[in-house]
């Protein structure tokens, strides 16, 4: 039965509340000791595994070309979520939350670097608009502008989200979505593997303990689910109009982190956090 595009964007609306709580998940797991190398091979491998079980046989007879379209995006979504990762362990939830959402700003000029589709005028406009977001989303208590190197992660992951969204639009629109996202999944828990034996972190049977619950939500929910329901909608949705529901990961990940207390809330924040929501979703629409 072929996806309409009310049944895929309501799919996206689904997907960004689950990366929302994946945001706090992602925090509890960090603050159980586990390293963000150890929190992304668990989340892969489970990912990879339930897409596994689940549709075998689709996997199974996909072609070569289909494989490889999903081993690259495997790529930039394991540099991505390293990145996130490291920066979100030196900001707090709600600047990972909000500054993540700023690649859907990014989404039109990928597209317009690859495709020579100039973006709307108004892009431009909003890119500042968003720029003075940032700038009240990172002023500290004493009123500095101070981005720290957890927020500047947190903008090169958005960069590689951007870059994934306008992948898969450019070379998986056509792709059975089950298949890519398999090996998008498996590639990144190989990937994770391959780094932690590059560059062994220890971690004991406590931190694994106390980090499982987390995990096993990131691994079923926002990686397993999330990435086969976004591979699915991006067969129908191009990456501009998936991108106008996807900037509501931000907004749900700030509302998770601050109602378990896993962030304080500064009037700054909420100033900023709205001006930047309302700009990529803007961003996007002129482009819907």
């Amino acid at each position: 039965m072929q996806l309409s595009r009310r049944g895929a964007t309501w799919m996206l609306v689904l997907v960004t509340l689950m990366w929302g709580g994946g945001f706090a998940a992602s925090e509890y797991a960090l603050r159980a000791g586990l390293g963000p190398a150890w929190i992304l091979l668990i989340r892969f491998s489970i990912g990879s595994l339930f897409l596994l079980l689940c549709f075998f046989r689709g996997i199974r007879s996909a072609s070569g070309r289909t494989a490889l379209h999903g081993i690259w995006g495997g790529v930039i979504l394991y540099a991505a979520f390293l990145a996130q990762l490291v920066g979100q362990g030196r900001t707090t939830v709600p600047n990972a939350a909000l500054l993540t959402t700023t690649n859907v700003i990014m989404v039109p000029f990928i597209i317009w670097a690859f495709r020579d589709r100039r973006p709307h005028p108004r892009i431009f406009l909003l890119c500042l608009a968003s720029m003075s977001g940032m700038v009240l989303l990172t002023l500290d208590g004493e009123l500095r502008i101070a981005p720290g190197i957890g927020d500047l992660l947190i903008l090169l992951c958005a960069f590689l989200f951007a870059l994934h969204i306008a992948y898969l639009e450019l070379v998986c629109f056509h792709d059975d979505p089950v298949p890519v996202a398999f090996w998008q999944l498996l590639t990144c828990a190989v990937m994770s593997g391959v780094s932690l034996l590059l560059f062994p972190s220890p971690v004991s049977a406590v931190q694994l303990k106390n980090g499982l619950l987390p995990c096993l939500y990131l691994g079923l929910f926002s990686t397993g689910a999330c990435y086969l329901m976004q591979t699915k909608a991006q067969t129908v949705l191009p990456a501009a109009r998936a991108g106008i529901v996807m900037s509501l990961e931000g907004f749900f990940g700030t509302v998770f982190s601050l109602l378990l207390g896993l962030a304080v809330f500064r009037p700054a924040m909420a100033v900023g956090g709205l001006i930047l929501t309302a700009s990529v979703v803007l961003s996007s629409a002129s482009d819907a």
